[in-house]
């Protein structure tokens, strides 16, 4: 960019990463999903920018499960520059979808559950 400000469309490939991450440490990475015959596409992808990140400056990117009791995954993101300011922030909604036909869930596959039932008892505090 010619004023040196990060490219907005970084962004969401920071989402990816820091999700990826956090579902894979919670047992919902992507082979959990493919192992299931599910897919879980993003429906739904809100990204608000509040302070520029310039190139080559460092930042981290905080993502946080918002549990549901519907068919689908939300993960709420941060991103946090190195002085602690928030640089941007967002959420996406993914959809569970059988890998066979494309339509999608009415609830939640087993293995979601589990996890959910391990968060709520405490298991993946650390990650939050």
């Amino acid at each position: 960019d010619p004023m040196g400000v990060l490219w907005h469309g970084q962004y969401p490939a920071f989402f990816e990463s820091a999700a990826a991450e956090l579902h894979r440490a919670c047992g919902l990475g992507y082979l959990d999903f493919a192992q299931a015959g599910i897919h879980a596409p993003i429906i739904q992808l809100q990204l608000s920018y509040l302070a520029s990140v310039y190139l080559e400056e460092e930042v981290s990117v905080r993502a946080t499960l918002v549990w549901s009791d519907a068919a689908r995954i939300n993960t709420e993101y941060h991103v946090i520059k190195a002085d602690g300011r928030q640089a941007a922030r967002g959420y996406t909604v993914q959809l569970f979808t059988s890998a066979a036909t494309g339509a999608p869930l009415l609830a939640p596959p087993a293995f979601v559950e589990a996890s959910r039932r391990a968060w709520r008892n405490g298991a993946f505090a650390s990650l939050q």
